[in-house]
């Protein structure tokens, strides 16, 4: 089952009449071109076991929502699309609680590339080494010396941390200590 909810100017979703039964069997869900900043946490946990895609580009996410909950079991998700949100770092646990991803949309995001992603290149290098060229548009917002530039190839000893990161990137909070 699919659900599209593209294109519906929604700013958030409530769980409060959520009718969980219809998650059940979904199995790709598109909020794509929305405003949404956030899902409530476990908002999919009904669907861990039939999930393989969502689809979340362009919306203004800041970084990646916990949709199954917490502690959830490794989901069937395969496909996961958050090109051209306000992501700027992510932290390790975002990504590697996701066990069976196949593709991962980051294109479009202010990337700060700087020591706390250095993580997110090993991860890619390790995953998808034979694979590279489909993260190629992942590139780097800030810092000012590595403006525009494809996260996996750069060299990780210019990913370094200053003083001023946490100025840099807006959304501070989602840096890993």
């Amino acid at each position: 089952m699919e659900l599209s909810l593209q294109n519906c100017n929604l700013t958030s979703i409530s769980l409060l009449n959520n009718p969980f039964d219809l998650f059940l069997n979904l199995q790709r869900l598109k909020l794509s071109s929305n405003s949404l900043k956030d899902l409530p946490e476990g908002f999919l946990k009904h669907s861990i076991d039939s999930l393989i895609s969502i689809d979340l580009q362009r919306n203004l996410f800041q970084s990646i929502p916990n949709l199954f909950g917490k502690d959830f079991p490794s989901s069937k998700l395969t496909d996961f699309d958050l090109s051209s949100n306000h992501i700027c770092t992510l932290n390790k646990n975002d990504l590697y609680k996701y066990k069976n991803l196949k593709t991962i949309g980051l294109t479009g995001n202010p990337l700060h590339c700087n020591c706390h992603l250095r993580w997110l290149k090993q991860w890619l290098i390790k995953n998808y080494d034979y694979d590279l060229i489909k993260f190629l548009q992942w590139t780097c917002a800030t810092p000012v010396n590595l403006v525009g530039k494809q996260l996996t190839i750069i060299d990780e000893h210019d990913m370094i941390c200053s003083e001023n990161d946490y100025s840099q990137c807006q959304h501070a909070e989602n840096l890993p200590i």
